[in-house]
C-alpha cells in the first residue's frame, strides 16, 4: 500500500473519530473527500443534479447521525456510499410516485389520498433531530471553499 493511500486512510480514520466525538469538523474532511463522487453517484440514480445534491446532503447528515453504527475497522467509503445509494433509490422512487400521482390527478381530475398516506412521515422528535443535524452539517458545509463540488468529476 502506497504512502499516499496510508495517509488518506489515516486522515479518514481521524475524521471518523472526530465525528464519533460529536466534532462536525470530522464531517467537513469527509465532505471534501467524498462529496463530488457521491453527487455523481446520486445523479446517475435520480437523474437530476439538484435532487442528487439534496440526497447527498441528507446522506452526510445521516452518516453524522449514525456514525455510532459505523465499524471503524472497515472502510468508510462503502458504508457512506451505501447511504447515498439507498437515499438515491428512495428519492427516485418518491419522484416517480409524485409524477405518477400528478399525472393521475390530471387525467382523473380527482384526489387520491391513499397514495399520500403510503409515505411514512417522521415524528416530531425525529424531525427535530434531523433539523439539528442538518443545521450543523450546513454550518460545516458553509465553511468549505465555494469551489468544493462545483465541478463535474468523472470517476
Amino acid at each position: 500500500m502506497g504512502e499516499n493511500r496510508k495517509d488518506e486512510l489515516a486522515k479518514e480514520l481521524e475524521a471518523v473519530a472526530r465525528m464519533r466525538e460529536d466534532d462536525v469538523g470530522g464531517l467537513e474532511a469527509l465532505v471534501r473527500r467524498y462529496q463530488v463522487r457521491a453527487v455523481n453517484t446520486a445523479h446517475l440514480i435520480v437523474g437530476d443534479r439538484a435532487l442528487a445534491q439534496d440526497v447527498v446532503q441528507d446522506a452526510f447528515v445521516r452518516a453524522y447521525g449514525r456514525i455510532g453504527r459505523f465499524d471503524p475497522d472497515r472502510p468508510f467509503e462503502p458504508w457512506f456510499m451505501r447511504i447515498v445509494v439507498n437515499g438515491s433509490v428512495t428519492a427516485a422512487s418518491r419522484r416517480r410516485r409524485r409524477v405518477h400521482r400528478e399525472v393521475a390527478l390530471e387525467t382523473a381530475g380527482t384526489g387520491g389520498g391513499s397514495v399520500e398516506a403510503a409515505d411514512r412521515e417522521p415524528g416530531p422528535h425525529e424531525l427535530a433531530e434531523r433539523a439539528d443535524l442538518r443545521k450543523r452539517v450546513l454550518e460545516a458545509l458553509d465553511g468549505l471553499p465555494p469551489a468544493q463540488g462545483d465541478h463535474d468529476e468523472r470517476a
